[in-house]
């Protein structure tokens, strides 16, 4: 049995397309959190700093304000009054001032809720650091026992900047501390503004990485592509190569037996065309046991030929004018011409032109059988760079579809008393000479056979 190709070529094409778009989203997916990741992070501390200066910008202008001016008989009323002072520089719009336990001392205005402080904020604080916080959107109903009637609207949605700056003698102690609650709108613009950049930037640099991992994977899969093309192709060759392997071993199979039998019919043929000269006098019989003589005969020699390595060479001219003798009689009888010429100077090596024979022989027989009326048939012997070529075209009625489907393979035959396997052994013959027989064109204007034979 003959192997059969699986076709796996597209499946496995198709299936490393999805896998790169798998693995392509999969990165693009890896690369867009990763990214997201770092940019938070970036975003957070970036926003740290710019509280961080507006912090550090109050704490300054406190601490040169209390060194001025140090509380003496009313610190409660000298801190606030330093607050309220510091205040103005920022538009801060509530203060609290604080001892170094968290304890409130002192505030304005007088609406503003008296709270006090966390303990991690005492603890920063005794460090010297100062604290911030900003509320995107707090209420004024937090901060104020009476929002401001114009402001009450609004007051859902408005941004505050808390900073809590501490007051440091001259001995590096804290003591006091000043919260200031400012209008955070100015520091929610930057924050939009710092927003949007670091979104730019990602988009770019996710764009641009995208686009580059992008690329690495379709020159990969294209690369990956070629290579399941070419195992796709070599698995096609070799599936073919089977396929061949396969029908040369029968074909060799046929070729021992017919060397087997026309071994054993050459003596008893020969006695058979003795007698039957003598004694019958059918000279259609005798010219066909002649006939079949011919063809063992030459069969033979070519078998023996090819066993002894024979390097003979003849010219193309030569080739044809044995050729011609050699077919002519095969197409005598019926309404048929033959023609045959050659074209350009070449050899070829007497083993190979006798194998060679034998294949022309079975191509120009079936011509001659497929012409029903007067037609011609023409035999071409070229030689060329690449080698000799061999043409053989008919007028004839064309190959049936069928037959062209397995042209080289053993079929049932057509014909009357016709074995089906003449173009099988032929192909085989062509392939040990070594030649490629191949069908040209068939159709209703005539058949063309081109056998082409390599230096």
């Amino acid at each position: 049995m003959e192997p059969r190709s699986n076709h796996s070529g597209r499946p496995a094409l198709t299936r490393i397309r999805w896998l790169f778009l798998l693995l392509g989203a999969g990165i693009l997916l890896i690369l867009a959190g990763l990214l997201a990741t770092v940019l938070l992070v970036l975003r957070a501390e970036m926003r740290d700093l710019v509280l961080q200066r507006d912090a550090t910008l109050l704490t300054s202008v406190a601490q040169q304000r209390y060194e001025e001016s140090r509380p003496i008989l009313l610190p409660e009323l000298d801190l606030l009054g330093l607050a309220v002072e510091s205040s103005e520089l920022r538009g801060v719009i509530g203060v609290r001032v604080y001892s170094p336990p968290g304890k409130l001392i002192a505030r304005a205005p007088e609406v503003l809720f008296p709270a006090g402080l966390a303990e991690e904020r005492i603890a920063a604080l005794a460090r010297g650091e100062p604290v911030t916080g900003f509320y995107p959107a707090r209420s004024l109903d937090t901060l104020f026992r009476d929002a401001p009637a114009d402001q009450s609207d609004a007051a859902d949605t408005s941004a505050l900047l808390e900073v809590v700056s501490p007051l440091r003698d001259g001995e590096g102690r804290t003591v006091a501390a000043v919260q200031f609650w400012l209008d955070g709108a100015t520091v929610a613009r930057e924050f939009a503004g710092l927003d949007r950049s670091l979104a730019g930037i990602g988009l770019l640099v996710l764009v641009g990485g995208g686009g580059l991992v992008i690329a690495i994977l379709v020159l990969t899969r294209k690369r990956l592509q070629r290579m399941a093309g070419l195992l796709a192709e070599r698995n096609r060759s070799l599936e073919k190569a089977n396929v061949e392997l396969a029908r040369a071993a029968r074909t060799s199979a046929i070729g021992s037996v017919t060397s087997h039998l026309f071994h054993g019919l050459k003596n008893p043929l020969a006695g058979l065309q003795s007698y039957l000269r003598l004694t019958s006098g059918d000279e259609e019989a005798v010219a066909l046991t002649h006939r079949m003589q011919s063809l063992i005969n030459e069969t033979l020699e070519v078998i023996r030929e090819e066993e002894n390595g024979d390097g003979i060479y003849l010219s193309l001219e030569e080739w044809a004018d044995v050729y011609r003798k050699r077919l002519e009689p095969e197409v005598r009888a019926r309404p048929v011409v033959l023609s045959i010429r050659h074209e350009g100077e070449g050899e070829l090596m007497n083993a190979r032109g006798q194998m060679l024979l034998l294949v022309l022989r079975n191509l120009v027989e079936n011509a001659a059988e497929a012409i029903e009326e007067e037609g011609s048939i023409e035999v071409v012997l070229a030689a060329g760079p690449e080698g000799l070529r061999a043409t053989v075209s008919d007028n004839g009625p064309g190959l049936p579809g069928e037959v062209q489907d397995r042209l080289f393979e053993p079929v049932r035959s057509r014909k009357e008393n016709g074995t089906g396997v003449g173009l099988a052994i032929a192909a085989v013959i062509a392939r040990h000479i070594p030649a490629d027989l191949r069908l040209a064109d068939s159709g209703p204007r005539g058949t063309t056979f081109i056998i082409e034979i390599s230096p």
